[in-house]
């Protein structure tokens, strides 16, 4: 009789690639994969280092969601490595359960239960996290070609991510080869983060305590989401009242008023003009928009690149 897993085909699969796999080619397959990582992160940080500027903030911020996303999973990666051999007790204490469920139909079936919502999940977070880092790699393209289509005299080609070599690339086929293999590798990395998510949701499903870790955690960040909608939410509603305060009196007749009034009048149009906000270190207003781009980012880098 096959004994089932907890862990789905393509989660074992995607464990076997990354070298955490109990087998004889498992550090091969760990070094070829962490090299590959160490190599992108050094040319990853040659483009910060050289645009390390107050007037290229956006790039930089652009560039470091990738770069502290790439470190994280080599800290990941490196921490699941040394602890290796927890790991694969855990695998075997797994798969000692489901050898003594076989037996007990009220047991097997909760095992049955645990294990398609773990394959779910699983198959979920690879596809996803393929799909998002392929949207995410052509969006500059798509940006590009909408508006800047009219500039005849922008000759220089970007790659899919902010990386620097330190040779001539704009050369072809060297850009194309070097294009082809940046996104082959980035969408690489976002399939290793979804397989190391896969992995700790498939453990934190087997284990009833790691069941309430997992929902803690959950509720730890959507409650900072809220306390960071409900900031925005303010500042959004100051702005918006500095606004209708502005024009409701620059739409009365202050002209025609007394002259100790109407300077009040005047004054009070003038201070309008710059309306009152919640800033985030006077760095950005804390608006809507603000936590729109914010979360966006934020569920890009924990889900892509």
């Amino acid at each position: 009789m096959i004994i089932p897993s907890s862990v789905s085909p393509a989660l074992k699969a995607g464990l076997q690639f990354l070298g955490m796999w109990p087998n004889r080619h498992s550090i091969v397959h760990w070094l070829g994969f962490m090299l590959s990582m160490l190599v992108s992160l050094y040319f990853q940080f040659l483009y910060i280092f050289d645009h390390l500027k107050l007037s290229e903030l956006s790039n930089l911020v652009d560039c470091l969601i990738v770069t502290l996303d790439y470190s994280l999973t080599m800290l990941k990666m490196t921490s699941l490595w040394v602890h290796r051999r927890v790991f694969y007790k855990i695998l075997i204490d797994m798969d000692n359960d489901w050898r003594e469920c076989i037996n007990a139909d009220h047991h097997l079936c909760m095992m049955t239960i645990k294990a398609n919502i773990s394959h779910l999940v699983s198959n979920a977070l690879l596809s996803l996290n393929a799909i998002v880092a392929i949207l995410y790699l052509l969006g500059d393209y798509v940006i590009r070609s909408v508006f800047f289509t009219l500039s005849y005299n922008d000759t220089f080609r970007q790659f899919p991510i902010k990386i620097q070599f330190p040779f001539e690339t704009q050369e072809s086929p060297i850009f194309e080869i070097l294009v082809v293999t940046l996104i082959l590798h980035v969408i690489m990395h976002s399939c290793a983060i979804a397989i190391l998510n896969g992995l700790i949701l498939t453990l934190s499903i087997h284990n009833q305590t790691g069941i309430f870790i997992l929902v803690r955690t959950i509720c730890a960040y959507f409650v900072v989401m809220i306390e960071a909608f409900v900031i925005c939410f303010a500042g959004e509603y100051l702005s918006l009242k500095s606004k209708l305060i502005g024009n409701a009196i620059y739409e009365t007749m202050w002209y025609d008023m007394p002259l100790g009034q109407n300077k009040i009048i005047i004054f009070i149009i003038m201070r309008s003009q710059k309306q009152l906000t919640i800033t985030a270190g006077k760095m950005m207003d804390m608006s809507f928009e603000t936590f729109t781009s914010v979360i966006s980012k934020v569920f890009l880098g924990h889900l892509i690149i």
